[in-house]
């Protein structure tokens, strides 16, 4: 059983079940009854990420067997493999606005 490299998403319906308090325990739930419970799991749980905003839908990942499983599942609309599209540059952010190692964006003396 392969894990996934990169990370999955899954899209799911706007209501969870009443017999879960809240989203989370939901998403906990449905990932946890589809992963296998023989095989050594990760030092992180496989759920990263809930989304609430436009869509109810987590970021985890699992292995392809479990992302089959997790589709069968009812609310479970989409699953697919989240892909980075674009390569961040947050940390050349300074330099690229020209501010200073050494003192910031302010000058030592005003």
């Amino acid at each position: 059983m392969n894990l996934h490299e990169e990370a999955i998403q899954a899209i799911l319906g706007d209501q969870w079940p009443s017999a879960f308090a809240t989203q989370g325990q939901w998403h906990v739930f449905m990932v946890s009854s589809v992963t296998d419970p023989n095989i050594e799991s990760p030092s992180t749980p496989p759920i990263f990420y809930t989304f609430n905003v436009v869509f109810e839908d987590l970021a985890a990942r699992l292995a392809d067997e479990e992302c089959d499983k997790l589709l069968e599942l009812p609310g479970v609309n989409v699953v697919f493999k989240d892909t980075v599209r674009k390569q961040l540059h947050t940390p050349q952010s300074p330099q690229f606005l020209g501010l200073s190692t050494n003192h910031g964006l302010w000058p030592d003396k005003l």
